[in-house]
């Protein structure tokens, strides 16, 4: 359920985002959050340093990886060499 709108700037936000949502198609918002899934992974391998850590224990480079694919791949790779 929505919370109330705290503000007409507010609910003009919501309106916006849902319009947004509507108009777009999915293969573009799955773009979208695709991309800002690897902004946020290059940011913070850069900027936490357990995080760092862990990848260089992984043997990851973060600048490698550039999309979803790569992504995933490190992670596929340690649960197919568990099994």
């Amino acid at each position: 359920m929505l919370k109330p709108f705290a503000t007409t700037e507010d609910r003009l936000e919501r309106q916006e985002f849902i319009r947004l949502l509507r108009e777009t198609p999915p293969d573009v918002i799955a773009s979208m959050g695709e991309a800002a899934t690897i902004q946020a992974f290059q940011r913070v391998a850069r900027t936490v340093p357990f995080y760092a850590a862990m990848l260089r224990e992984l043997d990851v480079d973060p600048s490698t990886v550039t999309d979803i694919a790569s992504f995933v791949a490190p992670r596929r790779a340690r649960m197919s060499s568990a099994e």
